[in-house]
C-alpha cells in the first residue's frame, strides 16, 4: 500500500507540472516585442540588433538555476558548479522519500534551505530537516530503556546480530518523528561556463550539526546526535539544450560512544534536458561506506552494519513559471539493496519519491556599454567604423541600436560604419554616433564623436612625352599637364621639377631639357604638382642621350730581331722588338718559343734560354696588343746546334779535334755565363780501362781549352762516359 500512495502522489504532481507549462509556453512573452524595438531619439539611425555578451553563450541559464533538495542550485540532488550570485537567495521547502536497509527504512525529510550569494563565486547556505518520519518493518523494536544508554539496532529475525544503517543506527521503534539535523555549507566558484570557461567547477563544503542528542531523537531513528563534515568537487557543463551535473566527495562521520560508524564516499550524476518552462531531470546518486565498523560485537556484525552501499536512480520533472519559482516532482528507485532473505529478513522496499517548490531572489544589473571609433577625423566622402563593447553582469542577451546626429548609419550590431557625404549632402563639423544597449529593462548608453572635414582632392598630372631619345648636343621639351577637381584650385597650383633627383630652377608647367654637363644615358625628368591644401601629384618623362660614336682603332706595328741567329745548346739568345701605335694606345707584349707561350716574358726586349732545345731551327713570336684589343704579331727563327761530338782515332788530341775544340773555344770566350761539360769514351774491351781511357780523353781535351784558349778551368767539367763505340770526347755547352 505505502508503494502504491507514493506512486499515485508522483504522478499527480507531474500532471500538474505539465499543463501548467502547456499554459506558460502558451502565453506571450512580454520581453520579444522589447527585443525588436529601434531607436528613434536623434538624427538618422541604424536598425537595432540582439546581441550576446561575453559570457552569455547558453543565453541567461545562471538566472534560471533553482535550488536542490539540499539548498545549492543543481537538480534534485545533484550540485551545479554554477551559484548563487552576490545579492541572490533562495528558500526551498521539500519532500523526500526513500529506503535504506538493513531493516527495511522507509525515511521522509521535509528540508528547508536558505542559500546567499556572498559574492558572485561564494555561496552560503544552511539545511534544516524541520522533520524527518522514520518507518521501520524489519527491526526489533523497544529494546532500549527510556532512559538509555543506547545500543545499536538489531533487524527482526531470529538469531539477528547487530545490524544497523548508518543513517539511524540506534532506531528502536516502528515508527519514529520529529526535527532532524541542520547542515550549513560554503560553496567555491573556481570555473564557470558564464565566464567562457570550458566547464564549470567548484568546490562545496559542509558541515552537519545535530539539533539534539535526546535520547527519543536517537531511538526515533532521526539523528545520530554527532557532528559530520565533508567536502566535494562539483562540476557542470552546458551541452545544448542539456546540462550535465557531476559530484563526488567524502563526508567524515562523527562516532558516538556506542558505536563506531563507518564514513561515506557519496557520489552522483545527472542530466537536465531544458531550462524553461519545463526541464525533464535524471540522477543517479549513491553512497559507498568505508572505514572500521563497530567492534560490539565482531564476530557477528561485521557483515551487516550498512550491508550494501545504496544507489538511487531519480526520473522527474521541473516546472519553472518563472526564473523565481519552481515545483519539481520525481519517481526514486533503490537500484541497489541488501539481499535480507540470506538472514531470514524482511527485503527492503525499492520506491520513493521527492517534491520541491523553490522560490529564488534574482539580481537584476544594468548593462555597461562602450564606444570606438577606428578614425575620429573623416573627410567628406569618407568613412568611419564605430564599435560598441556591451557587457551585461547578468549574462543577458542585450539589443543594441544607434543613432546619430547626422550624417548616415550602415548596418546593425555590435559595429556600424558611419558614412559622410559629399559636398551637398553633409558639411564639415563634428558629429556624434550613438550606441544604446538594452536588456530589455536598462539601457546604457555611449557616444562617439566624428569630425568631418572639408574634401580634400588631390590634383592629377600627366607628362608629355613620356619618353624621347636624343644625341649630345640637342635639347628635349617636357610638358606638364595638370588638372584638379577642386574649384578655384587650378589657378595655385605650383609645379617643381627634378632631373635625375636634383632640383631644378624651372617652376612653369613645361621644360626644356639640355645636355649640357651631362652624360650619355638615360635620364629621369620628374615634376610635382601641388595644390593650396597641401596635396600633391607626380609624373616622369625618361629623357635617352646617346653619344657619338668613338673613333676606329688602328693595330700596332712590330719589328722583331735576334741577337744571333745560330748557336750552341745552352747558349743564351737575346730578341728586341720594336713597336708603336697610331693612336698611342698603350701597347702589351705576349712572346712565345716554338708556338710556347712564355707566360714570364712581357716586356720589349727578352733573354732566351736554349738550354734543353734540340738541334735545329726554332722560331721566336710576339704579340703586340694595344689597350683597346687590336693586336699584330712578329716572328724570327734561329738554329740551335746540339752536342759537339769529336771522335778520335787514338788515345790523344789530334788536329782535327783542335779544330772544333777551337770553335768551343770561340763560343766560350764570346759568352762567360757558359759553362762545358766533357765527356770521354773508349773501345777498350774492359769497362774499368774503358773508364780510365775516357776520362783521360776529357782532360786532354779540357787541358787543350786551358792553356791554349786560356779558358778558365773551373767553367769546364770533365767525366768519363765508359766503354762506347767509337772512340770520341763529347761536348755539352748550357749557361751556368
Amino acid at each position: 500500500m505505502r508503494q502504491v500512495r507514493n506512486v499515485c502522489m508522483i504522478l499527480t504532481v507531474l500532471a500538474a507540472c505539465w499543463c501548467l507549462s502547456l499554459a506558460q509556453s502558451s502565453a506571450p512573452d512580454p520581453n520579444q516585442s522589447q527585443g525588436q524595438q529601434q531607436t528613434t531619439a536623434g538624427g538618422p539611425q541604424a536598425g537595432s540588433a540582439t546581441i550576446m555578451t561575453a559570457g552569455s553563450r547558453y543565453k541567461d541559464r545562471i538566472k534560471w538555476l533553482q535550488p536542490t533538495l539540499h539548498g545549492s542550485p543543481g537538480l534534485f540532488n545533484v550540485f551545479s558548479a554554477e551559484g548563487l550570485r552576490r545579492g541572490e537567495f533562495s528558500l526551498q521547502l521539500g519532500v523526500s522519500n526513500y529506503d535504506r536497509d538493513p531493516g527495511d527504512l522507509d525515511i521522509t525529510d521535509f528540508p528547508v534551505t536558505f542559500n546567499l550569494g556572498l559574492h558572485d563565486r561564494i555561496e552560503w547556505g544552511v539545511e534544516w530537516i524541520a522533520q524527518r518520519r522514520t518507518d521501520a518493518d524489519n527491526i526489533r523494536t523497544f529494546q532500549i530503556p527510556p532512559t538509555g544508554p543506547v545500543r545499536p539496532t538489531r533487524i527482526a529475525a531470529p538469531g539477528s546480530p547487530i545490524a544497523y544503517y548508518n543513517g539511524a543506527p540506534f532506531i528502536d521503534v516502528g515508527f519514529g518523528a520529529g526535527p532532524s539535523d541542520a547542515i550549513t555549507s560554503l560553496k567555491v566558484n573556481l570555473m564557470s561556463e558564464n565566464r567562457n570557461h570550458p566547464f564549470g567547477l567548484a568546490v562545496r563544503g559542509n558541515v552537519k550539526i545535530p539539533t539534539s542528542r535526546h535520547i527519543q531523537s536517537l531511538t526515533g531513528g532521526r539523528t545520530t546526535g554527532e557532528t559530520d563534515g565533508g567536502v566535494q568537487i562539483l562540476a557542470s557543463k552546458y551541452a545544448g539544450l542539456a546540462t550535465v551535473m557531476l559530484n563526488g566527495g567524502v563526508q567524515w562521520i562523527g562516532d558516538p560512544r556506542q558505536v563506531e560508524l563507518r564514513n561515506e564516499f557519496r557520489y552522483g550524476a545527472g542530466v537536465a534536458f531544458g531550462t524553461h518552462p519545463i526541464q525533464a531531470i535524471f540522477e543517479a546518486n549513491g553512497t559507498t561506506w568505508f572505514g572500521s565498523v563497530s567492534k560490539a560485537d565482531p564476530t557477528r556484525f561485521s557483515d551487516l552494519a550498512n550491508p550494501r552501499s545504496p544507489l538511487d536512480l531519480t526520473f522527474g520533472l521541473r516546472f519553472l513559471p518563472s526564473k523565481w519559482v519552481s515545483i519539481g516532482a520525481a519517481y526514486r528507485f533503490a537500484a541497489r539493496t541488501w539481499s535480507a532473505e540470506t538472514v531470514g529478513a524482511k527485503s527492503t522496499d525499492r520506491s520513493g519519491y521527492l517534491v520541491s517548490l523553490g522560490v529564488n531572489r534574482k539580481v537584476d544589473r544594468p548593462p555597461t556599454v562602450e564606444c570606438q571609433v577606428d578614425s575620429a577625423t573623416i573627410q567628406q566622402r569618407g568613412r568611419a567604423t564605430v564599435k560598441a563593447t556591451a557587457n551585461d553582469p547578468d549574462d543577458s542577451e542585450l539589443t543594441i541600436g544607434w543613432r546619430t546626429t547626422g550624417g548616415r548609419l550602415v548596418g546593425t550590431g555590435e559595429s556600424i560604419t558611419f558614412e559622410a557625404g559629399d559636398l551637398t549632402e553633409t558639411a564639415p563639423g563634428r558629429y556624434t554616433v550613438t550606441a544604446d544597449a538594452s536588456d530589455g529593462k536598462t539601457t546604457a548608453t555611449c557616444s562617439a564623436d566624428i569630425t568631418v572635414e572639408k574634401l580634400k582632392i588631390a590634383p592629377k598630372v600627366t607628362c608629355d612625352p613620356t619618353a624621347q631619345t636624343i644625341n649630345m648636343g640637342e635639347t628635349a621639351n617636357v610638358r606638364a599637364t595638370a588638372s584638379d577637381e577642386n574649384p578655384g584650385d587650378m589657378e595655385r597650383l605650383t609645379y617643381a621639377w627634378e632631373v635625375d633627383g636634383q632640383r631644378v630652377a624651372e617652376t612653369g608647367n613645361a621644360f626644356t631639357f639640355g645636355t649640357t654637363g651631362r652624360t650619355p644615358g638615360r635620364h629621369t625628368v620628374r615634376v610635382t604638382v601641388t595644390d593650396p591644401d597641401g596635396l600633391t601629384a607626380s609624373c616622369e618623362s625618361t629623357v635617352e642621350v646617346t653619344a657619338p660614336p668613338p673613333p676606329p682603332n688602328h693595330p700596332p706595328t712590330c719589328d722583331l730581331t735576334l741577337a744571333r741567329t745560330e748557336l750552341y745548346v745552352g747558349a743564351s739568345l737575346r730578341a728586341t722588338v720594336r713597336a708603336s701605335d697610331p693612336d698611342g694606345d698603350r701597347l702589351a707584349y705576349e712572346w712565345s718559343l716554338d708556338g710556347r707561350t712564355l707566360s714570364d716574358k712581357t716586356t720589349a726586349e727578352i733573354d732566351i734560354d736554349t738550354a734543353g732545345l734540340s738541334g735545329g731551327s726554332h722560331s721566336v713570336t710576339v704579340k703586340v696588343s694595344d689597350d683597346k684589343g687590336a693586336s699584330v704579331t712578329c716572328s724570327a727563327s734561329f738554329t740551335v746546334r746540339g752536342k759537339i761530338v769529336i771522335e778520335l782515332p787514338a788515345l790523344r788530341i789530334d788536329n782535327a779535334a783542335k779544330a772544333k775544340l777551337d770553335d768551343v773555344a770561340l763560343q766560350l770566350q764570346g759568352d762567360p755565363r757558359l759553362s762545358a761539360t766533357i765527356t770521354g769514351y773508349d773501345v777498350a774491351r774492359s769497362e774499368r780501362i774503358a773508364q780510365r781511357n775516357g776520362l783521360r780523353l776529357a782532360r786532354l781535351a779540357k787541358d787543350y781549352l786551358v792553356k791554349q784558349h786560356k779558358i778558365d778551368a773551373s767553367r769546364i767539367e770533365t767525366k768519363s762516359g765508359g766503354q762506347s763505340t767509337p772512340r770520341r770526347i763529347e761536348i755539352e755547352i748550357a749557361s751556368r
